[in-house]
């Protein structure tokens, strides 16, 4: 691993001081000019928690955290697919999994309900448009992804989940338990559109343009 790691900071820092300082968009002719001082302090960031941070973290994590960065200082519906990801919104928009029959979206932070689906564990249970999911299981949802916060969602049918609710018109936080059961996926909660970045499994593949996808999921 360490190794590796020194391979890819190389790599990095070839890209930044090397040649190919200037890149294009994929099916434009638009040339974009990378921020080279800036870039090789994120080599040197990526170094030093490699080499001193106290837990090893893989470089495929860091660099998925980094990406993930960048685009949350964007607007909400910029978003960045890994392969698994991309999979969930391909059963959300096609399919049927394991869930609980909601359509949510992520609002400052936490999980907002947009529509409990009829018939499902969510409706039966009186979730409500409106409704903020802050706790999945005592996880905090702060901080999290909404695809990481669907991964946790979603899952066996029959299962059991504790999700923790702010609503409007309740003083207090309340648990409600839901039991996961067959969600049948609606085209009908692809509402919004986003962009997306999809990066592929493979590392020497380059991503996909940005293009239309859910930025309101099925849960």
């Amino acid at each position: 691993m360490k190794t590796l790691s020194r391979t890819l900071i190389g790599v990095i820092l070839w890209l930044v001081t090397g040649v190919g300082h200037t890149v294009y968009a994929e099916g434009t002719a638009d040339a974009v000019v990378l921020p080279v001082e800036d870039l090789k302090a994120f080599a040197e960031i990526f170094g030093k928690i490699k080499s001193d941070y106290v837990e090893d973290i893989s470089d495929s994590q860091l660099l998925k955290d980094a990406i993930k960065g960048m685009l949350g200082g964007l607007d909400p519906h910029t978003v960045y697919l890994d392969p698994e990801s991309y999979r969930e919104m391909n059963i959300d928009t096609h399919g049927e999994f394991g869930g609980l029959g909601l359509e949510v979206t992520l609002e400052d932070g936490v999980i907002r309900v947009v529509a409990p689906i009829d018939g499902t564990p969510a409706d039966k249970a009186g979730l409500k448009a409106g409704d903020l999911i802050i706790s999945l299981d005592g996880i905090k949802v702060e901080g999290q992804s909404l695809d990481e916060a669907v991964s946790l969602m979603r899952g066996e049918p029959g299962s059991e989940i504790i999700l923790t609710i702010v609503r409007e018109d309740r003083p207090q936080p309340f648990d409600v338990t839901l039991e996961r059961a067959i969600i049948q996926s609606r085209a009908s909660a692809v509402s919004c559109l986003t962009r997306v970045l999809v990066m592929s499994g493979s590392a020497s593949s380059r991503p996909t343009r940005p293009g239309p996808c859910a930025a309101n999921w099925c849960v």
